[in-house]
C-alpha cells in the first residue's frame, strides 16, 4: 500500500469511526496549553494494530457499553503527531471535512 494510499483508507476511518479534537489543559492560574487529538474507536484488534503500525500513537481497550459487552479498542495520536496526521489526510475527508477545518485553525492560533 503507497503512502498516498494509506492517508486514503485513513481519512474514511477517521470519517466513520473517529474524532479529531482540540483539548484545553489547566497547569495553574497562570499556565494553560492546548493541543489536539486524533481518536480512533473500533472493535477490530487488526483494525488498531495497523494504525498503530502504519501511524504511530497508542491503543487500548475499553468495555462495551451495557447493550453490547463486546470490547472496543482506541487508538489515539495527541499533540503535533495528530496535527501533522490530520493535515496529511484532510483532502481525503468527506464527513469531517467542515469540522477538521475549524479545529486546525484554532490550533494552529493556540500554538
Amino acid at each position: 500500500m503507497t503512502v498516498q494510499e494509506k492517508a486514503i483508507y485513513l481519512a474514511g476511518i477517521v470519517d466513520g469511526e473517529g474524532s479529531i479534537t482540540i483539548y484545553k489543559h489547566i497547569r495553574n492560574a497562570k499556565k494553560v496549553d492546548y493541543g489536539g487529538f486524533l481518536v480512533v474507536t473500533n472493535t477490530s484488534k487488526e483494525l488498531i494494530l495497523w494504525l498503530c503500525n502504519n501511524f504511530g500513537g497508542s491503543w487500548c481497550i475499553r468495555q462495551g457499553n451495557s447493550l453490547s459487552k463486546k470490547e472496543v479498542l482506541r487508538w489515539q495520536l495527541y499533540g503535533k503527531d495528530a496535527l501533522f496526521l490530520v493535515m496529511k489526510i484532510s483532502r481525503f475527508l468527506i464527513i469531517k471535512r467542515k469540522t477538521k477545518n475549524k479545529k486546525l485553525k484554532a490550533f494552529y492560533l493556540l500554538q
